[in-house]
């Protein structure tokens, strides 16, 4: 039985590895829009509390949306997208780049 369990959590591991960057960009960017849109529309009729929680499924849908792109570039060794390209290189985040010390710096000589 402990067999099946091990490949039932192989194939999971599996799986993930290979839908996972796409099913996190599709979802990530859906709760981003839909959370964009909740934000706006109760934050018009004056629903704090609405209007909040809608934040929060938009930035946790920017993160899900990050996340992928942050995979596809471990996966792929390039960005699929300019803005998750800039906002790895250009803030905090390119502690976490996974493109950063990849490839060799071309260096032109002056003759």
């Amino acid at each position: 039985m402990i067999f099946a369990y091990l490949a039932a959590a192989f194939l999971v591991a599996l799986a993930g590895w290979l839908f996972g960057s796409i099913i996190a960009r599709v979802f990530g960017v859906f709760f981003a829009l839909l959370g964009l849109v909740g934000t706006f529309v109760y934050g018009a009729h004056n629903e704090v509390g609405s209007a909040a929680k809608c934040f929060l499924a938009f930035v946790g849908g920017f993160a899900l949306w990050l996340a992928g792109h942050w995979m596809i570039a471990y996966k792929h060794h390039s960005w699929k997208s300019s803005i998750a390209r800039r906002l790895f290189n250009q803030t905090p985040l390119r502690r976490i780049d996974p493109t950063r010390r990849w490839g060799i710096p071309v260096v032109h000589r002056r003759d």
